[in-house]
């Protein structure tokens, strides 16, 4: 019988071993100075396929021993090379509408304005790029009075901001997320 995931956390913390957390979706960085082996990514697509899987089913799907499994998902974590996180979907919570927003700044500095954007829940990206526009962000709208609502009352208050450039997406046909940013700033 399988143990319940808050009942399977709070055993293998009482035994110091790191379980990978219970969420949907791995996502991987090149690693800047860290190596990986078969075995590591054997277990990044074991748990980006099932990301339920128990320490002890990965050790016997591989025919290793659970604290080897356990010490490769610690390291590959510590190191950077695989993060466990959730992701929304977000037609499900309402989002009819992704635009993305070319942002273009004078007058302060882009870093501040960035951060300011990152600020508001529907934006779900901040980039910023080398020449213009300065900025780029990825937007989510219920609907095209909430979308414009968010361009104009939201983004658009944000000082240092003088134009705003948009592009609504009619579908996306690729949305690849097994590559995300995995450093915290």
């Amino acid at each position: 019988m399988r143990e319940a995931p808050a009942e399977l956390d709070a055993r293998m913390k009482r035994k110091n071993l790191n379980a990978p957390t219970r969420t949907p979706e791995i996502a991987l960085a090149a690693p800047a100075q860290t190596s990986i082996d078969s075995l590591d990514l054997k277990i990044i697509d074991a748990l980006r396929a099932e990301c339920q899987l128990s320490n002890k089913e990965l050790a016997l799907r591989f025919r290793v021993a659970e604290s080897t499994i356990a010490g490769r998902i610690r390291t590959m974590r510590e190191k950077g090379v695989m993060k466990v996180v959730a992701q929304r979907d977000v037609r499900s919570l309402g989002y009819e509408f992704f635009c993305l927003a070319d942002i273009h700044v004078a007058g302060r500095s882009v870093k501040l304005v960035a951060a300011d954007l990152a600020k508001i829940e529907e934006i779900t990206s901040v980039s910023l790029l080398l020449g213009s526009p300065a900025i780029i962000v990825q937007v989510n709208g219920r609907d095209r009075k909430h979308l414009l609502q968010v361009l104009e009352e939201e983004i658009g208050r944000v000082r240092g901001i003088t134009t705003i450039e948009t592009t609504l997406a009619l579908e996306i046909v690729k949305f690849d997320s097994d590559y995300g940013e995995l450093f915290s700033q």
